[in-house]
């Protein structure tokens, strides 16, 4: 009996080998062409892996902080951002005991700072307050506040920037600030302004007005051509141009001017042009907000809206932003000429 199956197992692998001998076939030529070049790709293996076991201390990522300050009469105010800014602070694996964190101020930092540093000066120490904070042992997370303190100082163009750095307190074994995440800027911009904005909005400006060698650029650029195209008013809808919210509506020209007003037509009722902030921009690229403009009174389709400025500005730069109607809507603006 065993014989037999010894034979049967015997004529069996004899076909499998003559079926796949068979079965493979003539191999006239062959395609190498889809090999990966051996010089080109290869992986360089360190002799020993450098491994970091330190508990680090980070933040989530690259911080960054925008703020804009107006400053009049010896009060700074601000405008975007807030006073008081909070951050998380972390770390990787949690301690059997407390960990004191603090920021510091760090000017080498600039060599690393993503953003326009030209001209920003140093915040003074007394403007703001960085209190030291308390990570609980068995705590992943603890929140950090910088907070400005006396923003009546900061009142020099174009503003000021503030580089902060983690720092633990005391040093712990096995612990240690990240190599990536410890950075904080505090950056912010001061404007000036003149209140130099006459509200009565429909008395004509007396002067000469032209658009014809102003150049308009907005965050929106679809159909500002239509505020030099001669036409005063649309028609069904066409012929106007509508800012973004919160956008802008830059006036430039070849060369600085005398500049009186601005005359601008726009649509009527909701859509009708009634506020915005009117700043004038100097050469170094510092912004002037000569003022706020708004008026809730109506005029006709064909009726100019003036805005007058107290005291002729030289510029060669005009801007409007946060432009919106006489009910707060986004509005439609037919022509847009200066006043020389």
């Amino acid at each position: 009996m065993k014989n037999i199956i010894l034979t049967l197992w015997v004529v069996a692998l004899a076909v499998v080998f003559h079926a796949c001998e068979d079965e493979r076939g003539e191999v006239v030529s062959q395609d190498w062409t889809w090999q990966v070049d051996p010089d080109y790709v290869f992986v360089e293996m360190p002799d020993e892996f450098d491994y970091d076991p330190s508990n680090v201390v980070y933040l989530k990522s690259y911080i960054s902080v925008n703020l804009t300050g107006i400053h009049s009469n010896g009060v700074t105010k601000i405008v975007e951002g807030s006073e008081v800014m909070k951050f998380n602070v972390y770390i990787k694996n949690v301690l059997d005991k407390d960990i004191k964190i603090r920021l510091v101020e760090d000017q080498q930092l600039l060599e690393e700072y993503k953003g326009d540093a030209q001209g920003y000066k140093q915040m003074p120490a007394g403007v703001y307050s960085i209190p030291e904070v308390t990570l609980p042992a068995g705590e992943k997370m603890v929140e950090m506040s910088v907070a400005l303190t006396d923003i009546n100082q900061l009142d020099e163009l174009p503003g000021y920037l503030l580089p902060l750095r983690l720092e633990l307190c005391n040093a712990i074994d096995g612990v240690r600030i990240t190599e990536q995440y410890y950075r904080i800027f505090v950056k912010m911009d001061i404007l000036t302004i003149s209140e130099n904005i006459i509200p009565e909005h429909t008395k004509v400006v007396e002067g000469t007005e032209f658009n014809d060698i102003i150049t308009f650029d907005s965050d929106k650029t679809e159909d500002l051509e239509n505020l030099k195209d001669g036409l005063v008013f649309g028609f069904m809808g066409f012929g106007g141009w509508t800012p973004s919210s919160d956008g802008y509506l830059s006036m430039n020209l070849p060369k600085s001017e005398l500049i009186k007003g601005i005359c601008i037509y726009s649509d009527e009722d909701n859509k009708q042009f009634g506020k915005a902030d009117v700043y004038t921009v100097n050469e170094d690229g510092t912004k002037i907000l000569q003022g706020t403009f708004a008026t809730e009174a109506s005029v006709s389709l064909t009726e100019p809206i003036y805005i007058q400025f107290v005291e002729p500005v030289t510029t060669r730069e005009i801007r409007l932003e946060k432009i919106a109607s006489t009910k707060g809507t986004i509005p439609e603006l037919y022509e847009v000429e200066l006043i020389r």
